[in-house]
């Protein structure tokens, strides 16, 4: 499947759910994820997990998230751990830390790995 499509973002919720409590954080926000220049996906994150696809557009969208499409399959199957990668400089986010940490805590838990 290929990422960011509709498809992805529907399964992006439907294994964002199924993640337990003690596995995520409690942040929210609007997450811009972009591959290049054309691939794009905006998505509304609630306690620490994906609830669905936003409409949010410039200053409503609190944090954007640039990947190359191997880094993005390689931190969701868990090749590449995104904390270590953006703690060395590999991943860089831009805007709010809050909705950026619970997206990393649901990237780590591992629970994303069948959209790899």
């Amino acid at each position: 499947m290929e990422a960011l499509t509709e498809e992805w973002v529907e399964a992006l919720v439907a294994a964002s759910a199924a993640v337990t409590d003690d596995r995520v954080g409690d942040r929210s926000g609007v997450i811009e994820l972009t591959i290049g220049k054309k691939r794009r996906a905006v998505v509304s994150m609630v306690e620490g997990r994906v609830v669905g696809p936003s409409d949010a557009e410039g200053d409503d969208i609190d944090v954007s998230i640039p990947f190359s499409d191997d880094q993005l399959r390689a931190y969701l199957s868990g090749e590449k751990s995104i904390a270590r990668d953006y703690i060395r400089g590999d991943v860089k986010p831009v805007g709010s830390t809050g909705p950026w940490l619970s997206f990393i805590e649901l990237v780590e838990s591992g629970s994303l790995q069948p959209l790899a």
